[in-house]
Order: C-alpha cells, then sequence, then structure tokens
C-alpha cells in the first residue's frame, strides 16, 4: 500500500453519519437554495432546515464537518451559510493570547477569548 492511499479517507466512510441524519427524510431544497429562489422563501426554508436540524441525532457532527471543510452552502448542522461564514470569519480574526502579551509585556486576563471584530466594537 502507498503512502498516498494510506491517507485517503473511503467516501462511504466518510459519509456513513448523514445517512442517519433527520434531513434525509425532507426535500434538498429546504437546505439547498438556487440562486433565483427569492429572498423571503430562501429565510423560510432556512429557518425550516435548522429547525429540522434541531433534532437531528448527527448535529454535532454536521457541524464539526461543515466548519471544518468550509462548507460554503447550505444548511449544515443547524448553521446557516451566513452563520458559518460569521464563525470561520471570527475564528480567523481570534486574537493570539499570545501575541496580546508579548505586545503588552504582561498578562492581561480580558485577552483570553477576544476576537479582533470585539476590539474594534463591532457588534453581532
Amino acid at each position: 500500500m502507498s503512502i498516498q492511499s494510506e491517507r485517503l479517507v473511503p467516501t462511504v466512510d466518510f459519509w456513513a453519519w448523514r445517512s442517519l441524519g433527520a434531513c434525509q427524510e425532507h426535500p434538498i431544497e429546504l437546505f439547498f437554495h438556487s440562486e433565483d429562489t427569492p429572498r423571503g422563501q430562501r429565510r423560510r426554508n432556512e429557518r425550516e432546515a435548522v429547525s429540522i436540524c434541531g433534532d437531528c441525532p448527527v448535529l454535532q457532527t454536521c457541524r464539526d464537518h461543515a466548519l471544518s471543510t468550509g462548507e460554503r452552502y447550505g444548511v449544515w448542522g443547524g448553521l446557516t451559510e451566513n452563520q458559518r461564514l460569521r464563525i470561520l470569519s471570527r475564528s480567523r480574526s481570534l486574537v493570539s493570547v499570545d501575541d496580546v502579551e508579548r505586545r503588552a509585556g504582561e498578562r492581561h486576563p480580558i485577552s483570553a477569548g477576544i476576537f479582533a471584530s470585539d476590539l474594534a466594537g463591532s457588534s453581532d
């Protein structure tokens, strides 16, 4: 077996959790919209999809997958496209506690977990 083939994840095993998803019993259009879907309908579909996800046995696995792979489209793990984008943007903007301490020369108890957007005074 080559080194490269040892790193490959079998597709069936990788996606096995999806067959347990609550979404499997609903139309895909609730979870993924087309470009021509009117905004109001898109929002209604997203709310319904998020509600369905709330009772899903693989919600966390689905959410982890979407966040770790940077899934751009659809509702995954109860999170909409915009919600995931905000989460991922914030995680990339996380101010390192070590960086803050190094620059300041002392410990700042409020530095842990502060986002760059929080420092700029933006609200969400």
